[in-house]
């Protein structure tokens, strides 16, 4: 399969594979999604809401959200609980114009899960910060100083947030709970075949014969 590298053209490359699988009614793609359309965004609507939130886009990121940005429909999330099935709509990627609630609560969630992992259970510190003081306002304050040097993080979906930062070289998607941060992707195109390849139907099963187990 040829997957284009220009990131414009990947990204219309997904609009277009995506929207094709949703326009299909079947019980094996991703639920909640039939007949759902993206919602992109106009270069007059991104400067409104980078003035909004006080936040500035990087290039890439104003690519994705001038092609895709969300969609029009909600994911269907189906889990089992003390033995009863729950069903729940969740958000898919967030809607800058409509999800000012959430955007503005999970922006503050890294500073919040980070700081919260020094004083839970966890009892986060780092070497670099010296020795740990006994007062919480020296930790804090210790925090603060080393968590103003941390780039800008904007939400994309969940707890997955992309590095804005346009003087760094790479600006990767990571997931970020907390202390506990991972590497989704470390460009926009690595980070969409991964998140949502339920979506692009582009992985192949494999039966591995020694475990006796399907692999993508």
């Amino acid at each position: 399969m040829d997957i284009p590298k220009d990131l414009a053209e990947f990204l219309y490359w997904v609009k277009e594979r995506t929207e094709k699988i949703w326009s299909i009614e079947d019980d094996n793609y991703p639920k909640g999604f039939y007949g759902a359309k993206w919602q992109p965004l106009s270069e007059e609507q991104i400067v409104q809401i980078e003035q909004k939130y006080a936040v500035s886009f990087t290039p890439e990121h104003k690519e994705f959200l001038k092609i895709l940005h969300a969609t029009d429909k909600k994911e269907i999330v189906e889990y089992e609980d003390e033995g009863e099935l729950v069903t729940e709509e969740c958000i898919f990627f967030y809607n800058w114009l409509e999800h000012e609630k959430e955007i503005r609560e999970v922006m503050k969630e890294p500073y919040e899960w980070m700081f919260s992992d020094i004083e839970s259970v966890n009892k986060v510190w780092l070497r670099s910060w010296g020795i740990k003081p006994k007062s919480l306002e020296k930790r804090r304050e210790i925090f603060n100083r080393w968590f103003s040097y941390v780039p800008a993080l904007l939400p994309l979906a969940g707890t997955r947030f992309i590095v804005s930062n346009n003087h760094l070289r790479w600006r990767p998607v990571l997931s970020v709970r907390g202390s506990d941060i991972v590497i989704m992707g470390w460009d926009f195109r690595a980070y969409l075949l991964e998140e949502i390849r339920d979506h692009l139907d582009i992985y192949v099963s494999v039966f591995d014969e020694e475990y006796q187990m399907f692999y993508p």
